[in-house]
C-alpha cells in the first residue's frame, strides 16, 4: 500500500515539473513589462526572437539620448493606454529604433508615439531634431512583412517613420491603421521596398509621403485605403533639411527613381482619399541628376480627390495611369499637370457617383480614356 503511495506521489512530482517547465518556457514569449526605459531595454536584450512583449499602461519620457533599440523579430505591444516620448533636447535619437542584421519579422502596436528629441530647432544634416520610429532591417518576405499598426504619431519636426538609406532596401514591411498627426513627414520614404500602406489617417503635415531622390528607389510599392487631409503642421522646423517648402501641403511626393537603366517600378496607389491639401495632393517629381527614372509601371485608380488646391503634377517623364478616379465633380479632373510621353495621362472622367465601395470611397460611370477630351456636358 506505501508503495503504491510514494509510486502515485512520484508521478504527480512528475507531473507538476513538467508542468512548471511548460509555464516558464510560455513565460519567455510573453512578457509584460513595466512602462520604463529600464523594463523595456531589459526585457528586449533577454526576449528570445519572437517574443510578445506586453508594455503595461504609463507614459514613457525619454530623455534625448536614450532610445528603445530593437535589434530581433519580436512583438512590442502596448497592453492598455501607453504613450512614448521625448524630452526637448538637441541629442538626435528616435523614439524607437529598429535595427536588424538580418530578416525578422518585426511589429510595432498599439503606442502613441510623440514629440521625440528637439520641437523647437530646425533639422540639420547631423540633427534629424524629431523622429519617431527609425527602420534598418527588413521583414521575412512578402507573406511574413514587419509591422507597424495601431499607432498614434503626434508632432515630430522631421518624420514620424523614416526607413534609413542605411544598408537599403528595407523591404517587407506593412504600415497600417496609424494616425499622423502634426508631422512634417509622415514616413519618409527612401531606401524601402516592398512596402504596403494601408488604412492610415494623415493630418496635418507637410508630406504625409515622401522621399528624398537620391539613388535608392522605391520599387514595389502599395498605397491604398488611406486617408490624406491636408493641414499645414504648427511646430517650428521649417529649415528642416528634408522641406521641399512651406508653400503648402503634398500627401505624396516622390521622385520617381530607378535602380538603373530598364528597372521597373511598380507604384499602386488605390482607393484614397485626398483632401485639402493646399499644394498638391500628388507630386510626381523627377529622379536626381545622375539617377535614372523608372521605366515601368505607376497606377492611380479609384481614388477620390475633393477639394485640393492641385490634384496631380508629374515633373518626371515616367508614364502615370489615371483610372476610375473620381475628381469631386462629375466633370471629371479639374487640376492636373504633367509633362512626358503621349500616354502620361490616360484620365478616365467620372460622369456621375452611383455609389460608394465598402470602405466609403466615391466610385462613377466612367468613359473616355482620351487625355483630350471632355464630356459634352461640361464643356
Amino acid at each position: 500500500m506505501n508503495r503504491k503511495l510514494r509510486l502515485a506521489g512520484l508521478i504527480s512530482l512528475a507531473l507538476m515539473a513538467s508542468t512548471v517547465a511548460t509555464s516558464v518556457e510560455a513565460s519567455s514569449r510573453n512578457v509584460n513589462v513595466a512602462c520604463t526605459y529600464a523594463a523595456i531595454t531589459a526585457a528586449l536584450d533577454s526576449a528570445a526572437p519572437g517574443a510578445t512583449l506586453k508594455v503595461r499602461t504609463g507614459t514613457l519620457n525619454l530623455t534625448p539620448s536614450q532610445s528603445i533599440v530593437i535589434t530581433k523579430g519580436v512583438v512590442l505591444l502596448a497592453s492598455g493606454k501607453v504613450t512614448l516620448s521625448k524630452a526637448v533636447g538637441t541629442v538626435e535619437q528616435p523614439v524607437l529604433s529598429i535595427a536588424l542584421s538580418e530578416p525578422a519579422k518585426v511589429t510595432i502596436e498599439g503606442f502613441t508615439i510623440k514629440n521625440s528629441g528637439n520641437t523647437t530647432t530646425a533639422a540639420t544634416e547631423s540633427n534629424s531634431a524629431s523622429v519617431g520610429v527609425t527602420v534598418v532591417g527588413s521583414g521575412v518576405d512578402d507573406l511574413n512583412p514587419s509591422i507597424i499598426r495601431l499607432n498614434s504619431f503626434v508632432g515630430f519636426t522631421d518624420s514620424a517613420i523614416v526607413f534609413s538609406t542605411s544598408g537599403a532596401p528595407q523591404e517587407h514591411w506593412l504600415i497600417e491603421n496609424n494616425t499622423f498627426t502634426n508631422v512634417f513627414y509622415g514616413i519618409f520614404l527612401n531606401g524601402a521596398n516592398d512596402l504596403t500602406i494601408l488604412n492610415n489617417e494623415f493630418v496635418s503635415y507637410l508630406a504625409a509621403l515622401n522621399n528624398a531622390g537620391d539613388s535608392n528607389p522605391i520599387t514595389s510599392m502599395r498605397v491604398t485605403y488611406n486617408s490624406f487631409l491636408g493641414g499645414m503642421p504648427t511646430m517650428s522646423g521649417e529649415g528642416n533639411v528634408h522641406d521641399t517648402g512651406t508653400a503648402g501641403t503634398r500627401a505624396l511626393n516622390l521622385h520617381m527613381n530607378a535602380s538603373g537603366v530598364g528597372s521597373d517600378m511598380d507604384w499602386k496607389i488605390n482607393k484614397n482619399l485626398f483632401s485639402g491639401n493646399t499644394a498638391m495632393a500628388l507630386r510626381f517629381k523627377a529622379a536626381l541628376e545622375g539617377s535614372d527614372e523608372s521605366t515601368s509601371a505607376v497606377y492611380v485608380q479609384m481614388n477620390s480627390f475633393i477639394n485640393n488646391e492641385v490634384d496631380i503634377v508629374n515633373e518626371a517623364s515616367t508614364d502615370v495611369t489615371l483610372r476610375l478616379n473620381w475628381w469631386g465633380t462629375s466633370c471629371g479632373i479639374s487640376s492636373l499637370d504633367g509633362q512626358g510621353g503621349d500616354d502620361l495621362w490616360l484620365v478616365t472622367f467620372a460622369l456621375a457617383s452611383r455609389r460608394r465601395d465598402d470602405h466609403g470611397f466615391r466610385l462613377g460611370e466612367f468613359t473616355s480614356s482620351d487625355p483630350g477630351s471632355t464630356p459634352a456636358a461640361c464643356r
